[in-house]
């Protein structure tokens, strides 16, 4: 095909490629502002628009505007994905709009496994020896009112990420993983807070499942009955020791967690729970039983009396 003469002239070839180098520069080139090797944070629930007005006080782009005609005729979904986006390099209007609704971010992900069973004070430890940069008394701040509730699993977080957002992770994990078993235990009629303080109680006391919904019959029959629930457990998380290290004394530590000296379940759980233990918790065996221990190799043995169960003392845990 033949073109028209005008594009064989070059002066009008010097003009447009002359306006067409001003555009790029004028709308679609780095701002000179450009944040590199910096991180620019797009908060969970940012609309397109305000997305943009955050890429552009953070002088990723020129021209709100044109952002966001080319994020919608982007393909795909037509929207800015949340998250922490690192720039290494001076990108071009374009690249950003790839990049922000791709979720491209520009950070390999740092693999961090959560124990069943780890309290929020280890769960602290484990994310500040995985992430550089995590501030590990603001967590504990922040997540004060989430223990227990914080899902056991394992995670690929950004090193970048904010302490707020690694803690909704965790929390909005926790009640994806555990939305049928909440209202399994709506069903049945027992209080969901309390489901997972005895979760938290029966993940430090056993380790099987079937284990776990025989201890939890006895220790909701403890309740039921008034008895205190004597479980040895809590003094790990009230003094941060080693079970093995509980002496007489520590029995007599006064805090809302201690169920020797107050009856009733704690003030809240001591750990955060997986999946096993809030079954069991809500699932639990009715048994005759009302005492247990479990002996140095792990066997649980069960009792119906109290004399029985000092003999089980004098037999296993000599």
């Amino acid at each position: 095909m033949k073109l028209p003469a005008i594009f064989y002239n070059k002066t009008f070839l010097k003009s447009f490629f002359v306006g067409v180098f001003l555009v790029y520069i004028i709308f679609l080139a780095a701002p000179f502002s450009f944040p590199t090797n910096d991180v620019v944070i797009v908060p969970e629930g940012a609309t397109l628009s305000e997305a943009a007005k955050i890429l552009d006080d953070e002088g990723v782009i020129k021209n709100q505007f044109l952002f966001k005609v080319f994020a919608v005729l982007m393909p795909g979904d037509s929207g800015v994905l949340w998250g922490t986006y690192f720039f290494p390099n001076r990108d071009n209007l374009f690249t950003v709009v790839w990049r922000t609704t791709r979720g491209s971010f520009g950070i390999d992900p740092i693999r961090v496994t959560i124990f069943e069973g780890q309290h929020n004070r280890e769960v602290a430890g484990v994310l500040a020896n995985a992430l550089p940069e995590f501030d590990k008394e603001l967590f504990l701040e922040e997540a004060q009112a989430l223990e227990g509730y914080l899902f056991p699993d394992t995670y690929y977080v950004l090193p970048t990420q904010q302490t707020s957002e690694v803690i909704e992770i965790l929390n909005t994990t926790f009640k994806q993983k555990t939305k049928d078993l909440q209202l399994a235990a709506e069903e049945k009629g027992i209080d969901w807070n309390d489901v997972i303080i005895m979760a938290s109680l029966l993940e430090e006391e056993a380790r099987q499942l079937e284990t776990k919904k025989k201890i939890a019959g006895i220790l909701w029959k403890r309740l039921e009955i008034g008895m205190p629930l004597q479980v040895d457990a809590v003094f790990t998380y009230i003094l941060d020791i080693n079970g093995l290290d509980i002496t007489l004394d520590d029995l007599e530590v006064d805090s809302p967690y201690n169920t020797y000296k107050y009856a009733g379940l704690p003030i809240g759980p001591i750990s955060n729970p997986g999946l096993d233990s809030i079954e069991a918790a809500i699932y639990y065996e009715e048994t005759p039983y009302l005492f247990y221990l479990s002996d140095n190799s792990g066997v649980t043995h069960y009792a119906e009396d109290f004399e029985t169960h000092k003999a089980n003392k004098a037999k296993y845990l000599r």
